[in-house]
């Protein structure tokens, strides 16, 4: 009888080419079932036909037990119908693969592949545990192992509702499982990271192609270094970083989108025995699901029911600036850009500049002027000195040093031959040695990004802005000394009536804010944030720091000064001084605690803006709730507004908090025109920028000022 005969009853007999093993039960040797041999010899082949009748051909099982087997043609499923097992061929391939897909899901999603690097072409392939307890594939003569376990009591293989594929022996302890060996999905229960004391690491790898399940180039890793990040390699080349891990916002630094929602719950465990990010799923009948596809990016994605179809929460990286060094050493990335995403940081040049004009940028930037190291100074006698980027996403890789304030901090990096740029931020000193990498300008909308010092060739700084700053200088001088015989109560070259306080450093202006740190922010118009700061002897002011790229230049910094001279009122902030150092240009106020006019239209008051219908539907509290979260969604930077999954958390969660709306974005004062000085000369105004407002009240005259910015009016803003 030959083998074709055997084949043609696949629901009672499962028959492939096997090495009969020493301990086959001789009782089915030469025996007959139904009229067939159970085993015959082959006068051509030097291998027995073995058949075994397949008890759970039609996969009502979970298990494959010793010496059981499965065809190409049977799957075992999962207890709770989740998920299933068998043998898969991708797309049009006509290789076989052993794999574990959603049942539940309509579209065919493949969440683990044993054989990635070897497939199999003959379908009478099987998959067997066999007598030693491993999993292994049979394809004619030719076996593949999948596990390598020493067992001495009887093994079984057994998929869970998890998705894991696990073998356990006799008392039901797992020997192997493949969550310790994930493929291109990171489902809930597995571990990313790494374990000491097994010498193991938990990784995904993504798929060569749509329809090649085995190894692609991007892999995605916990960072080996300790430094708390994942990462997605590209080769061996870092392709992708994650930010360092958020305990309080339990997410990594670079992934807002992780933030603890109702439907996914990470966590995060270090010790020194393992490190490892792994999640649970709060509605355990929802469908979810992390994957590394072919082209580096992980996806977050959860399936509609309804839609049929996967819905992606967020993936990474998004744009070419989230690319790990995407601009080589440094560079600087613009995420805001049309064209090109790339440029070399202020004193540095294009390394390959012909491969820049081919936008292949990975080779960096090097210096225009090589540095003077430590204390070694020009002939002309001029040091090193720094230059500051402001609102980027900081270079990788900081080194935290002791220190005892900015300055301090300054002295230490200029000192340090391998030191490149430093930052001083929350009384905090961190320096960058060696290239500068993954560095990211951020948009004028987008407040996470933080002011680094990059050391620089004095030639490279010398005589830029000297001139603009010069004759500024001047004419402020110049006006102060006009108006301090016109106004008693104010001088541009006082401090109320002690302090003089004509020009600051910035080094003082930044002690001040605490290099600007953004708890001492009190908001943030049109032209610029605005800064609550304390002087040496004390005093509260608040510091106006004007964006570079606002627009606006000494011209206007120069009529604001002139304004706010002639302009005095009780009602009215006074102006103290002013700081034109490092092409900086901060104008340094009373500081005037003082809420905005939306404190008294909304604090503690939504209430009063409700229609009394709206009560009838749902209780106030939730009214003013959900209020609050319409009011979050429409913020005026993007960056602040809630994801949807926030929303649906919020919305869901009665006891979350909800954090107080910011500035809406339909609520910009937006004027254009001119505006008449008091002596009935004419200045051009560009435009009057986003502001928020704040109102008060001189209960003398009943008189109403509006100054914008925050209480800080910029020339002509008062109405």
């Amino acid at each position: 009888m030959n083998v074709e005969d055997h084949i043609q009853w696949p629901k009672i007999f499962f028959c492939t080419y096997l090495t009969v093993p020493y301990n086959f039960p001789e009782r089915y040797i030469g025996k007959e079932i139904s009229g067939k041999d159970i085993l015959t010899e082959s006068p051509d082949l030097r291998y027995a036909t073995a058949c075994f009748h397949l008890e759970f051909a039609d996969a009502f099982t979970d298990t494959i037990s010793q010496g059981q087997s499965i065809t190409t043609s049977q799957t075992i499923i999962s207890a709770g119908g989740e998920f299933e097992l068998g043998f898969f061929s991708p797309g049009n391939s006509t290789k076989y693969y052993v794999g574990i897909w959603y049942k539940k899901v309509s579209e065919p999603t493949i969440v683990w592949v044993a054989n990635r690097d070897y497939s199999f072409t003959d379908p009478s392939v099987v998959l067997t545990v066999r007598t030693d307890g491993n999993l292994e594939d049979w394809e004619g003569k030719i076996s593949y192992r999948l596990t390598s376990i020493s067992s001495n009591s009887k093994t079984s293989a057994t998929l869970l509702d998890s998705g894991n594929l696990v073998l356990r022996n006799n008392n039901s302890r797992i020997l192997w499982q493949s969550f310790d060996y994930p493929s291109h999905t990171f489902l809930p229960g597995m571990k990313l990271g790494y374990d000491k004391r097994a010498g193991k690491t938990w990784s995904l790898v993504s798929w060569k192609s749509t329809e090649d399940p085995s190894p692609g180039v991007f892999s995605m890793k916990y960072d080996p270094k300790g430094s708390g990040q994942i990462f997605i390699l590209q080769g061996s080349t870092m392709y992708w970083a994650s930010g360092t891990w958020d305990r309080d916002g339990q997410a990594f630094s670079l992934i807002r989108e992780m933030r603890s929602n109702d439907v996914f719950n990470f966590s995060y465990s270090f010790s020194k025995e393992e490190s490892y990010i792994n999640y649970s799923i709060y509605n355990s009948s929802k469908i979810c699901r992390f994957v590394l596809d072919v082209s580096g990016q992980i996806k977050q994605m959860s399936w509609l029911e309804a839609s049929h179809q996967w819905h992606m929460f967020w993936f990474q990286p998004k744009t070419q600036c989230e690319v790990y060094a995407y601009c080589g050493p440094f560079g600087i990335c613009h995420d805001h850009a049309v064209d090109r995403f790339c440029e070399c940081l202020p004193g540095f040049e294009p390394g390959f500049p012909n491969n820049w004009n081919l936008n292949d940028t990975s080779g960096g930037c090097v210096r225009k002027a090589d540095l003077q190291c430590g204390n070694s100074t020009h002939d002309n006698g001029e040091r090193d000195q720094f230059h500051r980027v402001s609102n980027v996403r900081l270079p990788d890789y900081p080194l935290t040093l002791p220190t005892s304030g900015a300055m301090q901090c300054e002295s230490d990096c200029l000192n340090n031959c391998s030191c490149s740029a430093y930052s001083y931020y929350m009384e905090k000193c961190t320096v960058w040695g060696g290239d500068l990498l993954n560095l990211q300008q951020l948009s004028d909308d987008n407040s996470n990004g933080q002011d680094f010092y990059l050391k620089l060739a004095a030639s490279e700084l010398s005589g830029k802005g000297n001139k603009s700053r010069e004759c500024f200088k001047q004419q402020v001088e110049g006006m102060a000394n006009c108006y301090t015989g016109h106004f008693r109560n104010f001088s541009l070259c006082h401090l109320g009536d002690t302090e003089k306080a004509t020009k600051k450093s910035f080094a003082s202006v930044s002690a001040a804010t605490n290099n600007f740190s953004i708890e001492n922010k009190l908001g943030e118009g049109g032209f610029g944030p605005v800064y609550k700061g304390k002087s040496q002897k004390g005093y509260e002011v608040a510091l106006k720091r004007l964006s570079k790229r606002s627009g606006q230049g000494w011209e206007e910094l120069k009529n604001e000064a002139m304004l706010i001279a002639k302009l005095q009122h009780k009602n009215l902030v006074k102006l103290f001084g002013c700081c034109i150092e490092q092409d900086e240009k901060i104008l340094i106020y009373e500081y005037m605690p003082n809420k905005s006019l939306d404190f008294f239209l909304f604090g503690f008051r939504g209430q009063e803006l409700m229609d009394p219908v709206l009560e009838e539907t749902l209780p106030r509290h939730i009214l003013l709730k959900y209020i609050n979260i319409g009011l979050l969604c429409v913020q005026e930077s993007a960056n602040d507004r809630p994801t949807m999954s926030d929303v649906v958390s919020m919305l869901g969660n009665e006891s979350v908090h909800l954090p107080s709306p910011k500035q809406p974005a339909f609520s910009n004062l937006r004027m254009h025109g001119r505006f008449q000085d008091f002596e009935g000369k004419k200045s051009s105004r560009t435009s009057w920028g986003k502001s928020e407002i704040r109102e008060d009240f001189d209960e003398n005259d009943g008189q109403v000022l509006l100054p914008a910015t925050l209480n800080y009016a910029y020339p002509g803003r008062c109405i």
